[in-house]
């Protein structure tokens, strides 16, 4: 049943794609289990199809690593009570909003006007993503006006928080967050692969590929950024500097790197049942927080770079694990 419904959500997103005209020229892709847009996306002049992470893995085979733990990352507000167990550098979940209530769960001084960010419970890729002002249980919406909370049925309140500034000065409208790639290697936690995400005019309050923004290819080994790739127009652009603010990406040295991947690394190595996270972390100006974790993370970002399976370690890693999971 679960490769059926796997099976059933690659040909729904072949069927959404499709309805941009210009993916149909890809629509043969399917065929190798890629999903049209991956004819923009990947550089299949370049390199192998072989070497790509298919979607049909992604779809029927990648969920299946960390079934059992699908509600502590699928669920924001259980993934949060469940890593606060191994660090205080959590986002915090200030409230949610169930049946038009806002419920407290971390309480706030009562005369205390906090920024906040509303998302999904249960959400991905940034949609429905909105900020608001939270004064004691009450959410107000930018304005100052009372907000609709009914509107955000199964949502979450978390604080807005404010990059440190190497980022903010990148593009200072939008939370712009790293993505590491974890994965447990003969019982070690390597980390397979790092991207930087930063918004831009287009993307509203988030910094998601999926809604425009960039995807920045960080090497491992230095915290520099290597890459700098965005989709307009149903087009893939390689850039050094950001579109709206001019500012350099390309090059840039992630401060504190190693600092960030030996946080990351130590949780992982106390949660090594779970073998393959890809962790959201933001660098604030008084450290690292975790935005969220996944059990199953976004490969697009990640391969518009390179393919995953170029790297031998990481073939070899999700080849044993889908060997485990069928």
């Amino acid at each position: 049943m679960k490769k059926f419904k796997g099976y059933l959500a690659f040909l729904k997103r072949v069927l959404f794609q499709l309805k941009t005209p210009a993916n149909w020229r890809y629509s043969y892709l399917m065929l190798y289990g890629f999903t049209p847009n991956k004819g923009v996306l990947y550089d299949f002049e370049k390199h192998k199809r072989g070497e790509y992470l298919t979607d049909v893995w992604r779809y029927v085979d990648t969920q299946n690593i960390n079934a059992k733990y699908f509600s502590l990352f699928n669920d924001k507000l259980n993934s949060y009570y469940f890593f606060k167990n191994f660090t205080d550098r959590v986002v915090p979940v200030l409230g949610i909003i169930d049946n038009g209530r806002y419920i407290i769960i971390e309480k706030q001084p009562d005369e205390q006007e906090l920024p906040v960010i509303l998302k999904d419970k249960n959400g991905w890729g940034g949609f429905g993503v909105t900020k608001a002002l939270l004064r004691g249980n009450t959410l107000y919406d930018n304005h100052g006006s009372l907000l609709h909370i009914g509107r955000y049925s199964n949502y979450i309140a978390v604080p807005l928080l404010e990059n440190e500034s190497y980022a903010k000065k990148i593009f200072p409208n939008t939370l712009n967050t790293i993505r590491i790639l974890s994965g447990v290697i003969d019982d070690e936690v390597v980390n397979i692969r790092a991207i930087h995400r930063f918004g831009n005019v287009t993307t509203g309050n988030v910094d998601n590929f999926s809604s425009g923004g960039m995807s920045c290819n960080v090497d491992i080994q230095s915290g520099i950024i290597d890459s700098v790739i965005y989709i307009q127009n149903g087009k893939k652009y390689n850039i050094e500097n950001h579109p709206d603010t001019k500012e350099k990406i390309k090059g840039i040295a992630i401060p504190g790197w190693q600092g960030i991947l030996d946080f990351v690394n130590e949780i992982h190595s106390k949660i090594k049942y779970v073998k393959y996270i890809g962790w959201d972390i933001v660098i604030c100006n008084d450290g690292v927080y975790i935005v969220e974790a996944n059990h199953i993370s976004d490969i697009d970002l990640i391969q518009t770079h390179y393919p995953l399976l170029s790297d031998k370690t990481v073939a070899h890693f999700f080849k044993q694990q889908f060997r485990e999971t069928t």
